[in-house]
């Protein structure tokens, strides 16, 4: 059969995809297609990858695992069960093809969607409890966050850092599933129970929204999203009727004293969502592709840095308390326009975390801290 145009090749590959899509359990290779459709196997290929963005075995891998994710929430069927199922004959290939597609194992997906999963978060405790999901342990760094504070009570500390577990701690817990990030400890994790690896590096709703589908919260995520867009709005409002144009709003971590401290060229809060205008030199970086999260900046550049506004955090140990009031007293400091008008304020470190329940606080905060200024 010889096509007419162009069209009837579009809808005869289309007629295979939905013959691949409710034949999953039956092996079909790319020559039996390519005949179905009355195409040679390359031009069948390369239409097909035109509408769904994928080769015909890729695309028919993904079909199964898309499936078999269904299946591992809704059925009784052992892992086994569903691989045979959809067309894996070995199950040790269903694992291995599910974890290439998905991150995760098949058991490890089964877990993560029970409703009462006992998880041990050595990091993303805020996504986590903005999800209404209360982890059984997490580090004592994490629990130190002001933002969380009426919500950890009953978790027990499981490491001092996010980097530091106590292995038999978190063993003895005997937690369903355990949640990393960035590879840390991964196999000591893993001997304790299925574990999650998060990339750090993805962009904060981007996690947010991931880390909530393997936990069946994908609604629970969306509508905090949309209460936090609305809170960002209307506090947005509010600045604009204080902040004059062209004022401009600096973040800084005083650590490093007396020779350096940090400068923030991402601040997720004021700069991307509330919109807020960074200090020139900050904002040039910010023009940047691929620029910097921060930088490591002489105290002798200080006034080149800071904004009509500035967010300071100073780290609580007595060291840094000590060289930051050393600061303050000098005229270096005190020449500062934001420190004069009043406009300079001190934060804590929980404005350095970036996750739904402390972003949500630093909004608040932010707004109701420079509406106070005057």
């Amino acid at each position: 059969m010889v096509m007419d145009n162009e069209q009837d090749v579009i809808e005869a590959v289309e007629r295979t995809i939905g013959i691949l899509r409710e034949n999953l359990s039956q092996p079909m290779t790319l020559d039996e297609l390519s005949r179905a459709a009355s195409l040679s196997p390359r031009h069948y290929s390369r239409i097909f990858k035109q509408l769904t963005g994928r080769s015909p075995i890729d695309y028919l891998i993904a079909q199964r695992v898309s499936r078999a994710k269904q299946l591992l929430v809704s059925s009784d069927s052992s892992i086994h069960e569903i691989a045979g199922s959809i067309g894996f004959r070995d199950p040790f290939h269903f694992s291995r093809s599910f974890k290439q597609h998905t991150g995760v194992s098949p058991k490890l997906y089964m877990k993560l969607r029970r409703n009462h999963v006992r998880i041990a978060s050595l990091q993303f405790l805020g996504e986590l409890l903005a999800l209404g999901i209360k982890p059984v342990g997490a580090p004592s760094q994490l629990m130190k966050c002001g933002f969380y504070r009426h919500q950890i009570e009953g978790i027990e500390h499981i490491a001092q850092t996010v980097v530091t577990p106590h292995i038999d701690r978190l063993s003895a817990l005997k937690p369903d599933v355990i949640v990393t990030f960035n590879g840390h400890h991964y196999e000591n994790y893993a001997r304790i129970a299925p574990t999650l690896d998060v990339a750090w590096s993805m962009p904060f709703f981007d996690r947010f929204r991931f880390i909530a589908d393997w936990v069946g919260k994908s609604d629970t995520a969306e509508a905090w999203v949309e209460s936090y867009l609305r809170n960002v709005s209307e506090n947005k409002r509010m600045l604009q009727e204080v902040i004059r144009d062209g004022h401009t709003v600096s973040f800084l971590w005083m650590r490093g004293l007396p020779a350096t401290f940090d400068v923030y060229y991402d601040m997720g809060v004021l700069y991307r969502d509330l919109g807020l205008r960074a200090p020139e030199p900050v904002r040039r970086v910010q023009l940047r592709k691929d620029h910097m999260f921060k930088e490591v900046v002489p105290v002798s550049e200080l006034s080149m840095h800071t904004g009509d506004y500035m967010f300071v955090v100073v780290s609580p140990d007595d060291e840094s308390q000590a060289e930051f009031a050393a600061l303050s007293r000098t005229s270096k400091w005190q020449e500062l326009e934001a420190v004069k008008n009043g406009r300079c304020f001190l934060i804590g470190e929980d404005w350095l975390r970036e996750d739904p329940v402390s972003m949500m606080g630093q909004v608040q905060e932010a707004a109701m801290t420079i509406r106070s200024s005057g």
